[in-house]
């Protein structure tokens, strides 16, 4: 092979053509990069939406119940009365205090009881169904001559069948 044959292979660039492929491939690059990075932050996402929903799924007790602060909503909106009072053990007392900071119904229950108590400025407790009643927990009224009385019994409103 003689270096006549090699230059005519070999054909000068056009002025700006390196620097114009150089450019493409950068650019090229840079889509990659940020399709990669898109695609971590979506997975990313992903998997933080299947947590949030995965815990708040594991903290639901048979029935619906929420669990926040190692004691169910139920139990919570049972001993409402007795925590307001100061009547609980310490421990009771504290799980309550959590689930409270972290169930927005729970907290919103415990409220209306205090301002249903400051509004009957008595010492004692509110009504436990007025306060059922005003935020959704009671069951629904059964109308005249139904049979069913609402009651408060240790804690726990339910309906008891009268004559």
């Amino acid at each position: 092979m003689t270096d006549n044959q090699t230059q005519n292979e070999w054909q000068q660039c056009r002025p700006g053509e390196l620097s114009r492929v150089a450019s493409t491939l950068r650019a090229r690059h840079n889509r990659r990069q940020a399709f990669a990075a898109f695609g971590k932050a979506a997975v990313a996402v992903s998997l933080i939406m299947i947590a949030v929903v995965g815990v708040q799924y594991l903290q639901r007790q048979p029935g619906g119940d929420m669990h926040f602060g190692g004691i169910s909503c139920t139990d919570v909106r049972g001993q409402a009365g007795e925590y307001m009072a100061g009547n609980l053990a310490p421990d009771i007392s504290e799980r309550i205090a959590a689930h409270l900071t972290q169930c927005p119904m729970c907290r919103e229950f415990v409220e209306e009881m205090k301002r249903q108590e400051m509004g009957t400025g008595s010492a004692g407790s509110p009504s436990p169904s007025t306060v059922a009643d005003s935020i959704g927990f009671a069951p629904p009224d059964r109308g005249a001559g139904s049979g069913l009385t609402r009651v408060w019994r240790n804690g726990r409103l339910i309906a008891v069948a009268t004559n």
